[in-house]
């Protein structure tokens, strides 16, 4: 079965209307589900005319830290924001997956956290692993950190294998991937082991100082200013992406991967239905990616 991080729609300016949609988790906190929606399909304007592609280009949504960062959101809340970010990816045929930090599964509210990763896989999403309590590898020594991914999915890897499915797509935290050459071949040899593929990251957009100083404003309830944090937050995002183009070329030659494309296979994600030549639903070329050779999302150093 197809991954999610694999099936990275093309998006084109002159298709639906999508540009290139790239998202991260943003760190979601109470009441933030008002503008998440409507800032992901502005960015897949935004980004597109930012970037000024001319072409269809591939991209890889990804969201760290899930199920819901924090341990804050009551139940009914956790699972509103979730139905409504799953919502909308159906909505919008956006094939997805989100990197879980087991940890956030603990305490009381256990089962209905557990019930948010299922309601990921039962939406269609794929579901990888960001380790169970987000350890830096620069920090930690590398067995205890691979003993602290391998402990990260074990609710995961028995949710995917109950529907078919199976877990292999790692997230470093921090985007950390070992201090010495000798930590980072020891963590890839363990990942490969066990059936892992590394999922990096191409571009970096520092969503998280937004979101610290956007969960501030709502607590104090100064909507006006959440709104304007969140305009410039787009403002920014709007700004990294061509600035990121530039480095690579400068740096690389080439432009950096969104998701780095192998031959398409047939869509596994929606199906298809055309009205006066214009796709309707679905990725009509969901793609390969090879997550080791360039990358696949924008995302924060989460």
């Amino acid at each position: 079965m197809t991954n999610r991080v694999d099936q990275c729609r093309r998006y084109s300016p002159s298709g639906v209307g999508y540009g290139a949609v790239v998202m991260t988790l943003w760190r979601i906190g109470k009441q933030r589900m008002r503008w998440i929606a409507p800032l992901a399909v502005a960015l897949s304007f935004g980004f597109s005319a930012a970037a000024g592609f001319a072409h269809d280009t591939p991209v890889a949504i990804t969201f760290d830290d899930v199920p819901l960062f924090g341990l804050y959101a009551p139940p009914g809340e956790a699972e509103q924001i979730t139905a409504r970010l799953l919502n909308g990816f159906k909505r919008h045929h956006w094939p997805v997956t989100g990197f879980v930090n087991e940890t956030q599964l603990e305490g009381s509210q256990r089962p209905e956290r557990t019930a948010l990763l299922s309601s990921w896989l039962d939406a269609g999403m794929d579901l990888g692993n960001h380790s169970y309590s987000h350890l830096s590898l620069t920090n930690t020594p590398v067995d205890a950190y691979i003993a602290d991914v391998a402990r990260g999915e074990r609710v995961t890897k028995v949710l995917l294998a109950a529907r078919g499915r199976t877990e292999h797509w790692y997230r470093h935290p921090y985007l950390e991937t070992g201090a010495t050459p000798d930590a980072k071949q020891k963590f890839e040899q363990w990942l490969a082991d066990h059936g892992y593929r590394i999922a990096p990251v191409s571009m970096e957009n520092s969503d998280w100082k937004f979101a610290e100083v956007y969960d501030q404003a709502l607590a104090r309830g100064e909507h006006q200013r959440a709104d304007q944090i969140r305009q410039e937050y787009l403002e920014y995002t709007a700004r990294v992406i061509p600035w990121y183009q530039k480095a690579a070329l400068g740096l690389l030659g080439r432009e950096p991967s969104l998701c780095s494309p192998a031959p398409c296979q047939p869509a596994e994600f929606g199906q298809h239905r055309r009205i006066g030549g214009d796709s309707e639903t679905g990725p009509s070329t969901p793609c390969h990616a090879r997550p080791g050779d360039g990358g696949s999302s924008l995302s924060h150093p989460g």
